[in-house]
């Protein structure tokens, strides 16, 4: 039963609308060359997931949102739209931040998820440990792609600079 309701809640809306979103911004910026495409494609995805996961807590529960959330989803979202406009070190490096302040808000509040899981899969919330580990994830991975990139532009930079 477990397996069933995973597989209907991934196909379902809140996986394939960020998945195609990170599919098609990874394939546009492979073909204007962006080396930042697939961690800019993650950041799409992740992006997307979060609208979606806010739109239907706000349907479900009404939107109550705190300043620091709205301000982080808009410097994301302009972090995004400022690396596949014009992509460089400056928007790449803002992404990993984000990216890296995301992963360690959600690693602070893991354990206290952790102790609310038994709870949450027998009440049926296991959507809730979905909605967790998923913008985790992404998380992670687009700080990585976009970290390694960033990282080998800087010391090309530095090692083309000439030597005073």
């Amino acid at each position: 039963m477990l397996a069933g309701r995973f597989l209907g809640w991934a196909f379902g809306l809140s996986f394939a609308l960020p998945l195609v979103a990170g599919l098609l911004a990874t394939a546009a910026l492979r073909r204007r060359e962006n080396p930042y495409a697939v961690g800019a494609g993650l950041h799409a995805a992740l992006v997307t997931f979060s609208l979606l996961t806010l739109l239907v807590t706000a349907l479900r529960f009404g939107l109550h949102l705190g300043p620091v959330l709205v301000v982080m989803k808009l410097v994301s979202i302009g972090g995004l739209v400022w690396l596949v406009v014009r992509p460089a070190p400056a928007p790449a490096g803002l992404l990993v931040a984000l990216n890296a302040y995301h992963v360690l808000m959600d690693l602070a509040a893991l354990p206290g998820f952790v102790r609310a899981t038994p709870q949450l899969v027998r009440t049926g919330a296991f959507d809730e440990l979905v909605s967790f580990l998923v913008p985790f994830v992404l998380s992670v991975l687009a700080a990585v792609f976009l970290g390694r990139v960033l990282t080998s532009q800087v010391s090309q930079r530095s090692a083309s600079a000439p030597a005073s």
